[in-house]
């Protein structure tokens, strides 16, 4: 707890509001609508810290969001909300006209020679949906890149082992197993970070930093591991199995590579 609280200069000064923009407004997910409010073909513009966010559902259910700019003159798309029934939208300028998904598919007065539609979609925003509210993204979310490492060493790579010859050959079954080591610990990554870093209360959102304490338990674990895994080298023993043939009766020596059940009756007649 602390004994200040913001000055009037935090409420009025354009720094300080720039400042609110780039780190909380348009570096994570905002709640921006109810879900049910976008029947197909509905859409609908919101200002998020000054910028115009241009959401519809295309008539097959999808959600996107868009910038509210023609990609010709810059003019505004839309205003409020529509609950148009129509699969595409068009500007009021120069009559543009853009399907739902941000792509470009008309252009009066131009030939196709003289523009290319496929460069000129409406930039997108990301946008999820998430029991009935709709929130926005401009990068799949901050931790994308650790779902995507899980994702691939866990789901991804193993898919080799549909190989035989790669089930047979060790040097690929042991890289496999360290790259499914490494899905492991980012899962626990992914489970624990992202859970404290975009809770249910929008206020709280911020960027998960690693503190000393992180850092001491994460190379404390690895320590005390190896400390344990040598403990055991050193004190208990280690015996060759050829050892143990060498001292086994040799009457069950024979039979236990050959006949296990062999193996086992002369042991019970030993």
């Amino acid at each position: 707890m602390t004994d200040q609280t913001l000055t009037r200069f935090d409420y009025t000064s354009d720094e300080v509001f720039a400042l609110e923009r780039e780190r909380i407004f348009h570096g994570g997910w905002m709640m921006v609508t109810r879900g049910d409010r976008l029947l197909p073909g509905n859409r609908t513009v919101v200002e998020i810290a000054g910028e115009s966010v241009l959401l519809a559902r295309d008539l097959d259910g999808m959600l996107h969001a868009h910038a509210n700019v023609c990609r010709h003159r810059g003019a505004r798309l839309c205003d409020g909300h529509s609950e148009s029934t129509q699969g595409s939208l068009m500007c009021p300028y120069h009559a543009w006209t853009y399907a739902l998904d941000g792509r470009l598919i008309a252009t009066p007065h131009l030939d196709d020679d003289d523009v290319d539609k496929s460069t000129l979609s409406l930039w997108r925003h990301h946008v999820r949906e998430w029991e009935g509210f709709v929130f926005k993204n401009r990068a799949f979310g901050p931790y994308g890149w650790a779902y995507a490492i899980m994702f691939t060493c866990n789901a991804i790579i193993p898919q080799v082992f549909w190989f035989k010859s790669m089930r047979r050959n060790t040097l690929v079954l042991f890289i496999v197993s360290i790259l499914v080591n490494v899905g492991m610990w980012f899962e626990r990554y992914v489970i624990v970070v992202t859970s404290l870093h975009r809770d249910f209360l929008p206020s709280s959102w911020g960027m998960y930093a690693l503190t000393f304490w992180d850092y001491a338990i994460l190379f404390g674990s690895f320590g005390l591991f190896f400390t344990l895994f040598l403990l055991f080298v050193r004190v208990l023993p280690v015996v060759a199995i050829s050892e143990v043939k060498g001292v086994m009766d040799a009457k069950v020596a024979r039979t236990t590579a050959t006949r296990p059940e062999a193996a086992r009756a002369a042991l019970q007649e030993a």
